[in-house]
Formats: structure tokens, C-alpha cells, sequence
């Protein structure tokens, strides 16, 4: 039996010094990979970039036994969540387009980000 996992896979941007540093992420592809370690057979549905992240996201599926018989191939660029240390408890922007910021329990604001 496999097991299909779809959503996005996309690249964290954590803090690094001085460059950021690039993580595979995105949670269903997160649980394509953990879902394979465990020893099931997964296929991964989405679309992932032909650029640079988009092959190292690829590689890294492959390289943790993903299989990706259901996934396109896309020239649109990887979209990435950008993570930032300030003085709240979480902030992320998805998609070049939208920035969540999380101050504390219950407390969320998301602002559009121009391009």
C-alpha cells in the first residue's frame, strides 16, 4: 500500500550569520519524508521548481525515499518562508506575499508584502 501526500514543499529561511540558511520544509513534504523513514512507501504530489531550491527539495524527497512518480516539474519559482529573531514569538513570510507575525498565544497579524 502507498501512502499520497500533497501539499506544498518549500524552503525555510532561518537566521544564520551572516548568509541565511536554507532548510527544506513545508509541512506535507515534511511528512512525505518522516512517513518514508518509518518504512512506508510514499508518493509526493506537487509541483517543485526546476531552480536551485526546487532541485535541492527534489534531491532531498529522493535522498529520504520519497517517490515522486505524481509530482510536475515547475519553472515558477520555490516559494520560501523567510524567519526572522525579533522580539516576537514567531514571524514567517510565506510566499513572498504574505508575512505572519505571532506575538503571543491566540495573538496572530497577517500583512500583505509587496513583491
Amino acid at each position: 500500500m502507498s501512502i499520497w501526500v500533497c501539499g506544498e514543499v518549500l524552503i525555510d529561511l532561518l537566521p544564520g550569520d551572516p548568509e541565511r540558511i536554507a532548510i527544506v520544509g513545508g509541512g506535507p513534504a515534511n511528512t512525505a519524508k518522516a512517513l518514508s523513514r518509518l518504512g512506508h512507501e510514499v508518493q509526493f504530489i506537487d509541483g517543485i521548481s526546476t531552480d536551485a531550491y526546487g532541485k535541492s527539495a527534489r534531491a532531498e524527497l529522493i535522498r529520504d525515499g520519497v517517490g515522486l512518480d505524481l509530482a510536475l516539474t515547475s519553472d515558477l519559482p520555490t516559494r520560501t518562508a523567510t524567519v526572522s529573531r525579533k522580539p516576537v514569538i514567531s514571524s514567517q513570510t510565506f510566499f513572498e506575499r504574505c508575512k505572519m507575525t505571532v506575538s503571543g498565544p491566540g495573538q496572530i497579524a497577517l500583512q500583505r508584502v509587496r513583491a
